[in-house]
This record gives C-alpha cells, sequence and structure tokens, in this order.
C-alpha cells in the first residue's frame, strides 16, 4: 500500500474509531499523529496537484496565447531541466524543428533531466514539452 493510501486510511479510522494498523489497539481523533498524518495528506495531495497542473502546461500546444505582459507571441527558449541550460532558439513549425544555438562553455553538467521550452516573455513564464515527432538541431 502507497504511503498516502495508508496515511488516508489511518484518517478514516480515526474518524470511525475502526480499529488501527496494530492489534488491540484503536485510531482515536485525538491521538497525536492523527493531525500530523492529516498535514502529510494535505502536503502529499498538493504535490500531486501541482506535478499534474505542470505535465498539463508542458502537454500544450506551442501556438497558446502567451500571457505575457508585452507580447502576443511567445518568444520560446530551450532550456534543460534540472539543470538550467539556456540556448538562442528558433521555433519552426513548418519542419518541425527547433534550432539552438549556443556560444559559451562546453563545460557543462550532466545531471539535467530533459529539453523543454520556456516562454521568455514578461509575465508568461509558461514552459512546453519538445513536441513529439520534433527535433532539437543544436548548432
Amino acid at each position: 500500500m502507497a504511503l498516502l493510501e495508508r496515511i488516508e486510511q489511518i484518517l478514516r479510522e480515526a474518524e470511525t474509531g475502526a480499529d488501527g494498523p496494530m492489534p488491540h489497539s484503536s485510531v482515536r481523533a485525538e491521538d497525536f499523529y492523527v493531525e500530523a498524518c492529516a498535514d502529510i495528506a494535505r502536503t502529499v495531495r498538493g504535490e500531486r496537484a501541482r506535478r499534474t497542473a505542470r505535465e498539463l502546461m508542458l502537454a500544450q500546444p506551442l501556438d497558446t496565447p502567451c500571457g505575457g505582459t508585452y507580447a502576443d507571441e511567445h518568444h520560446w527558449q530551450l532550456q534543460e531541466a534540472g539543470y538550467l541550460r539556456t540556448w538562442g532558439t528558433e521555433v519552426d513549425p513548418a519542419d518541425r524543428t527547433v534550432r539552438a544555438f549556443y556560444s559559451g562553455t562546453e563545460d557543462w553538467s550532466e545531471d539535467g533531466t530533459g529539453e523543454l521550452l520556456a516562454c521568455t516573455n514578461d509575465g508568461c513564464g509558461q514552459e512546453r514539452a519538445v513536441p513529439d515527432g520534433w527535433q532539437i538541431d543544436y548548432r
């Protein structure tokens, strides 16, 4: 059983007074760990919702409206998640290519977790996954 599911089971037991996880014991709402379990469950649910919202944002098409302060269209920049690397970027929908230009050092960490496109317009902050079937042309 996953941790969140076990914690939720403990909370249900506290509400109903059902037998607890140990023989001959019961979970009571006033037990010191019930409040901690509720806090942990809220935190885990919030993290799952945040992760799901980010996954949904990354899956949006590149041509969705920009939420930037001064622009109607996104200005995409290729970045590497997990270790911030950025490249000058051109997005070419016609040939389904992201062209990335970099002129700095090549002494980079290998700790990144994959590329994504981030809009650099003020006030936008949206990110997208590189669409399936697209290629990245590093130059």
